[in-house]
């Protein structure tokens, strides 16, 4: 259902999320997007071998949600390989078809674009050893593991493999971040069929709301969270009076009109490198909260939807959410744009 009715939508919007609309709540006090339905968009330029393609729809959005690793290609992947990249962090991208080693004799692993819808996902990180286990919850009482994208990826290799299989990723989604072009690696030394097989396999055994999109090999050095340079999400606001049940899995509704001018104004504020304690948590524990954005962008795609773009070089835990809750409350009036540099100096949430 979701797919039919957003299929009307540019491809490139790749990351949001729904929330319920604004309750009473006290003025001033940050109001942000339920996690739901974010869209995590694309990874930048990769600083490894032979890398130079497009995300995919995900830029994320991000949510978000997609990643995707490379600048702006005409593939329709997003991933190809050139010769910038050549020679740097352990040589380019293998051909598919090849196995084993590069030229340097280093073990060659696969790297995979994936899209996901993460409504009935707990996020992409798989939260026990195995998907599916039962774990002990803080009452004492056992429960399955959550579903994740992580588990599901794995579930599949294993299917394939008949062995276990460890997926990394260019960045964590969150609960409902829905992706188009998130970045994945793992090892599967053995296949001898090239990538289209590879691709084909896996996609039989996924479920419905996870494909993959593309697959190439790349040397053992390629790593997909530290070789890309930045993250773009896409986060989308449905602005109107009344709720729209084709857009809920989407965007985040919100019953106000929004003043897209006064919202760039406050995003400009937050370009740059700043502590962003007030916006979000350290993926490490006692990590600290100082990130850059590279750029933060409203387009206004129809009177009722407004889309915000940010593109950095790493986020915070519910970063992305955040700033996009501030940036309503400015755009809605309530508070002028000054007000988002006096959120980033209270440094706590």
């Amino acid at each position: 259902r979701s797919n039919t009715a957003l299929s009307t939508f540019p491809r490139w919007i790749t990351l949001r999320r729904s929330a319920p609309a604004a309750a009473a709540r006290p003025a001033g006090q940050l109001c942000f997007p339920r996690p739901g339905t974010g869209r995590f968009l694309s990874w930048g330029r990769a600083r490894s071998p032979g890398i130079t393609g497009w995300a995919g729809g995900m830029e994320p959005p991000h949510s978000a949600s997609a990643m995707m690793v490379g600048q702006r290609s005409n593939s329709v992947c997003g991933v190809h390989t050139g010769p910038e990249h050549a020679g740097t962090d352990g040589g380019a991208a293998s051909e598919c078809g090849t196995r084993g080693a590069d030229e340097r004799g280093e073990e060659m692993q696969w790297r995979a674009v994936i899209e996901y819808e993460g409504t009935y996902f707990a996020g992409y990180q798989r939260q026990g050893k195995v998907e599916h286990q039962m774990l002990r919850g803080s009452n004492g009482e056992e429960k399955p593991a959550p579903r994740t994208v992580q588990g599901e990826l794995e579930a599949a290799l294993q299917g394939i493999s008949g062995r276990d299989i460890a997926v990394m990723c260019a960045g964590r989604t969150d609960k409902g971040v829905h992706a188009s072009g998130q970045v994945i690696t793992f090892k599967f030394p053995e296949w001898a069929h090239g990538c289209r097989r590879m691709v084909q396999a896996m996609n039989r055994v996924l479920p419905k709301d996870v494909a993959v999109l593309k697959v190439d090999r790349v040397p053992a050095l390629f790593h997909p969270r530290f070789s890309a340079s930045f993250r773009r999400y896409e986060y989308t606001i449905y602005s109107a009076p009344m709720r729209s049940p084709l857009l809920e899995r989407s965007t985040w509704h919100v019953r106000e009109t929004l003043d897209p001018v006064l919202m760039q104004a406050a995003a400009s504020l937050l370009e740059g490198e700043h502590d962003f304690s007030t916006f979000g948590v350290s993926p490490e524990k006692g990590g600290h909260c100082i990130r850059e954005i590279i750029s933060i962008k409203i387009h206004v795609q129809s009177p009722s939807l407004i889309v915000v773009d940010i593109k950095g070089r790493a986020f915070l835990y519910h970063m992305v959410r955040l700033i996009v809750g501030a940036l309503r409350l400015i755009g809605s009036g309530r508070e002028p744009p000054e007000s988002i540099l006096e959120r980033l100096e209270m440094k706590d949430r």
